[in-house]
């Protein structure tokens, strides 16, 4: 018979990446531990051709996130029947950017934008014309990158201050995940600390950076420790699905903070660590952030972390070989496994060939091949 100390718990592990999502069942009791996936689905970034504000076609990139969101729920559906009622927590991770405001109705402001969309090209070049870059970096610890949020936020204030009169509260992405879920609006240090609008050392949102790019502070949700209970699932949601109202719980939300926090090593701050996905993340976990000179020129982040700040370098990681993979499933209509192109690679010869992968050709091309 089961005790309060010794019942198993339930949890759902929620894990967003740029090219698909993967839902999980922990279950945890004193003396077991066990794992097993619940569902598994890709997406990308959908590309639409609209008229832009001067007439001409542009193209943007966009997240579905209804069907994200819609998956979500089939492993709680799929949880049910496999295993029970009684769901402890559900926690997400995702992606390190990107996001939607709110509006007074509690509605969404529109379609979920991709961070490769091109509105972000130039927003670097903006952005340090109107904030010290050094001084950003000491702040936040953060180097520039075009998808960071407060490229996306400043980009917002200029071309769209319309939505932002009407934007009361924004909600980054694994927060809109949460929001759906169960109405939850805050965010944990690890995504916050990424957006290179959170004050590293405070782990506060930085009012000084904010108000430089016209930001109201009001706008950004509230920062709690990853491990938080933000929420519970809608009683509603739980209804229809056939379970108890379980815990929504802010998680390391930036995949790369979780990723971090399980790598296989004895000491995690005396070990480099690797974390390879559509991104490389190469780093080591650290006591406190160093925004030295040397670490500014060398353009390595601090981000939060579970058990410290992740001081990292941030490459390109498989996203060639993904959008190779779309090109070619387009032209000829078979999509290629990745255990066919491991083949093909290790048949190939070597080093006929070498490319820059961080070169900015390769960042968001209408055609990789």
């Amino acid at each position: 018979m089961e005790t309060k100390t010794t019942a198993k718990k339930q949890m759902i592990a929620v894990d967003l990446g740029a090219s698909g999502g993967k839902c999980f069942l922990g279950a945890v009791s004193r003396d077991s531990f066990s794992v097993r996936e619940l569902a598994r689905f890709p997406y990308e970034g959908v590309s639409l051709y609209l008229p832009g504000r001067d007439g001409k076609i542009v193209e943007h990139s966009y997240w579905d996130d209804l069907y994200i969101y819609g998956n979500i729920v089939k492993s709680l559906h799929t949880f049910r029947r496999e295993a029970g009622r009684e769901l402890d927590s559900v926690g997400i991770d995702t992606w390190g950017a990107d996001g939607q405001c709110l509006d007074k109705n509690g509605e969404i402001l529109g379609s979920v934008y991709c961070y490769r969309d091109h509105r972000l090209d130039c927003m670097v070049d903006i952005l340090k014309s109107v904030v010290d870059p050094r001084r950003v970096y000491e702040i936040t610890g953060i180097h520039f990158q075009p998808f960071n949020q407060s490229n996306q936020l400043l980009w917002l204030k200029r071309e769209r201050p319309e939505d932002l009169k009407r934007a009361v509260k924004f909600l980054p992405i694994p927060t809109l995940f949460y929001y759906y879920l169960g109405g939850a609006d805050k965010v944990d240090t690890s995504w916050a600390s990424a957006t290179q609008l959170m004050d590293a050392r405070t782990r506060e949102w930085s009012a000084e950076i904010l108000s430089a790019i016209g930001i109201p502070l009001s706008l950004m949700p509230g920062i709690v420790p990853p491990g938080t209970v933000i929420g519970s699932l809608h009683e509603e949601l739980a209804e229809a699905v056939g379970i108890n109202r379980a815990n929504l719980t802010a998680v390391g939300s930036h995949d790369t903070a979780s990723a971090f926090a399980a790598a296989p090593v004895e000491t995690a701050t005396e070990a480099l660590i690797i974390s390879s996905g559509t991104w490389s993340l190469i780093g080591k976990l650290l006591p406190a952030p160093i925004t030295t000179d040397k670490a500014f020129s060398a353009n390595i982040s601090n981000e939060g972390g579970i058990g410290g700040i992740r001081f990292l370098k941030n490459c390109m990681g498989t996203w060639i070989v993904q959008e190779l993979r779309r090109a070619w499933a387009i032209e000829d209509g078979r999509e290629t496994d990745w255990a066919e192109l491991i083949s093909l690679a290790e048949k190939a010869p070597a080093f006929t060939a070498f490319i820059d992968p961080d070169n900015p050709s390769f960042y968001n091309p209408r055609d990789m091949s």
